[in-house]
């Protein structure tokens, strides 16, 4: 019995070590505050340390065994062998994804001088993620590594408002392109999440119903318009300039809601000065520019022409 007691206090004795850095630092220390048998166990059980639980479980181990300071310093600071691993592996993981979104996003930035919203980026980002690891990152992480990556080859532009995702484009890109890029891309998303909503509702609201609605909200701002009659627009007036002033933003929505191929480009400088020039007195011009030019323009000029329905 003595002998089994003698050679289990000697296993417990300067247990990190085992007595290799006995030269080195003869002081020897005990495990005393509580905080400390606490870290010491946290640390074993994150470490998947058996032998070190074992040895904790017997009630005299705090009693009899002692360590070197540095000894214990180092078993506290070190990461489980598997843990340092998977952090590897993850991090290996998360620059293989990056590499994976410069590669999609670089000809359309740099060539195609497109600009993307920090959402749109992460949502790339994200798609390229091996699927045991979360499918979430924070996107000012990402921001920070385009802008280390990019350094000043691109911009991040703040948007107004809470929510908001930022837009990254091309420092080479004019700001012109940029806002124009940006409104683009604001409507499609916007449209995107208004189809969304209808979608959810449709299946409840016949098709009749939804035209009435439409109809309703078109003919409650008509009705609104205030056309003076000291300024109603003669035939030559009858310009997008002047329908612009006097269209509902309602009725605006409604006709790009449609889908009309050449609505888009309603502000384009060179349609507009088409649009200008064509009058009501020149029916063939019409059917030549302005119906051409898509079913926004012609119904602003119409409305511009007769001042509202």
């Amino acid at each position: 019995m003595q002998v089994q007691s003698i050679c289990q206090v000697l296993n417990w004795d300067v247990f990190f070590c085992e007595n290799k850095t006995f030269k080195k630092d003869r002081k020897l220390r005990k495990v005393e505050s509580n905080d400390r048998k606490d870290n010491l166990r946290r640390s074993a059980f994150e470490k998947n340390d058996l032998r070190m639980l074992q040895m904790m479980d017997d009630k005299a181990f705090f009693d009899n065994a002692v360590y070197h300071k540095g000894c214990i310093t180092k078993y506290l600071l070190s990461k489980a062998k598997s843990e340092s691993l998977n952090i590897a592996s993850s991090i290996l993981d998360h620059d293989t994804a990056f590499r994976s979104l410069i590669s999609d996003v670089h000809e359309d930035l740099f060539v195609g001088k497109k600009a993307f919203p920090m959402s749109q980026i992460l949502e790339i980002y994200i798609s390229h993620l091996p699927d045991h690891l979360p499918k979430t990152y924070p996107v000012t992480k990402l921001q920070d590594k385009l802008e280390r990556y990019y350094d000043k080859a691109i911009i991040v532009q703040p948007q107004r408002g809470q929510g908001k995702s930022n837009f990254v484009f091309s420092s080479n890109v004019s700001i012109g392109n940029v806002v124009a890029a940006a409104g683009k891309l604001k409507s499609k998303l916007k449209t995107s999440e208004i189809e969304q909503e209808v979608s959810q509702v449709s299946d409840n609201i016949s098709d009749d119903q939804i035209l009435h609605s439409a109809a309703k909200i078109l003919r409650r701002d008509i009705e609104n318009l205030t056309v003076p009659t000291d300024d109603y627009p003669t035939p030559n007036e009858a310009s997008l300039a002047v329908s612009m002033e006097r269209m509902p933003s309602s009725l605006t929505k409604f006709v790009l809601a449609m889908g009309q191929k050449y609505s888009v480009q309603t502000f384009d400088q060179q349609l507009y000065s088409i649009a200008k020039q064509v009058a009501w007195t020149m029916p063939e011009s019409f059917r030549n520019n302005i119906t051409r030019l898509g079913g926004f323009h012609t119904l602003s000029c119409f409305i511009a022409a007769i001042g509202k329905l």
